[in-house]
């Protein structure tokens, strides 16, 4: 599925953003004419499924500051979960004819009208953190969701550790089938529990929409059997909640090694707690500044470098691939990852620690 090491263009100067986590290529003329107001002035349409995500809020903001300082206008659609609204929205920005649609998809299969209705009218399109399929698309810009899946494995494989002789029992609770990170994210995770023979998955679920009550059900019916459970895989902290929250419920959060990822909050006052042992962080700030520098990139008509290219079943297209860098944080580095970057406030993440 993946190609490595394609690179394409001459570019003029580079610029090394949000501390080494991307790097690209943009020519300073083109900036400069975005800047100070000349006669390329763009407007990007941002389609998002949902803000039910705590990070999709923050990615949103981020997004349209940045690029509004660049001098980029941007209208921003929300479709609150509703497929047949972001389809509408999308169709509503190609008639504004905006110059770049930059998608957060609910399903990622969902817009095949919408992407080749885009490129006839002569608009690019950046996939955004989510792929898309069946159409084409400019760039995919997003984590290593493979490498988060296998993280998050690890993190409770070694967190188990010798705690517990024999057989480990580990509940997997997936993310949405209809979003394609959740595919990879369940890909990384069988790759390092499957070779494990330690290991026994004694209950796996896909949570549709991301909602935590799928991940509480299934850890108060893996219970309700009399089924011992030791660890939790959680595709992110949402899933984690509802997990812990069933954990909770018979006394044995805190004993059960427990996984997400996105950094929320509440996943950040858990594991000074000690009720959840690790999440991951990914640099909001990197994906939303990155999307729109690539973005000016593609509205500028200069070629962009990438090592990676993705497969998304379009006419054997391949689409540039472009991958940033996930931290995994634990109480160990709480600190220095989350605190002094200030994603969350110290205040906040410690308010129930003891």
């Amino acid at each position: 599925m993946i190609n490595m090491k394609r690179k394409i263009g001459m570019i003029m100067a580079i610029l090394v953003l949000a501390a080494g986590a991307y790097g690209i290529w943009l020519s300073r003329d083109a900036e400069a004419d975005v800047l100070t107001g000349g006669d390329d002035q763009f407007a990007i349409g941002l389609s998002f499924d949902s803000l039910v995500v705590e990070r999709w809020q923050r990615d949103m903001e981020t997004f349209v500051s940045y690029a509004n300082e660049k001098g980029i206008e941007v209208n921003v659609q929300i479709a609150n979960d509703d497929i047949n609204l972001q389809k509408k929205q999308i169709q509503e920005l190609i008639k504004a004819k905006v110059d770049l649609l930059v998608i957060l998809p609910s399903k990622y299969d969902a817009f095949v009208e919408e992407l080749r209705d885009a490129e006839r009218a002569g608009i690019q399109v950046i996939a955004y953190d989510r792929l898309l399929t069946g159409g084409p698309v400019d760039l995919y810009l997003s984590f290593d969701d493979k490498v988060i899946g296998e993280s998050l494995a690890r993190e409770v494989v070694e967190g188990l550790g010798d705690k517990l002789a024999g057989i480990k029992n580990i509940v997997i609770v997936n993310g949405d089938p209809n979003d394609f990170n959740s595919q990879l994210i369940n890909e990384g995770i069988h790759s390092v529990l499957e070779p494990n023979d330690s290991i026994r998955v004694v209950a796996e679920v896909w949570a549709d929409g991301w909602r935590e009550g799928k991940a509480y059900d299934i850890v108060e019916q893996t219970l309700r059997e009399g089924i011992r459970i030791d660890g939790v895989i959680a595709a992110n902290d949402t899933l984690a909640t509802g997990a812990i929250q069933a954990l909770t419920e018979r006394s044995l959060a805190g004993s059960v090694v427990v996984a997400g990822q996105d950094a929320e909050l509440s996943a950040c006052q858990r594991i000074m707690e000690g009720t959840q042992t690790a999440t991951i962080y990914k640099p909001i700030n990197a994906l939303s500044q990155a999307a729109v520098d690539y973005g000016l990139l593609l509205m500028t008509d200069q070629e962009i470098e990438y090592e990676e290219t993705i497969d998304n079943d379009y006419q054997n297209n391949v689409v540039p691939y472009v991958k940033l860098k996930t931290i995994v944080v634990t109480q160990e580095n709480m600190d220095e990852v989350i605190i002094d970057s200030g994603f969350h406030d110290r205040e906040s993440v410690y308010i129930n620690a003891d």
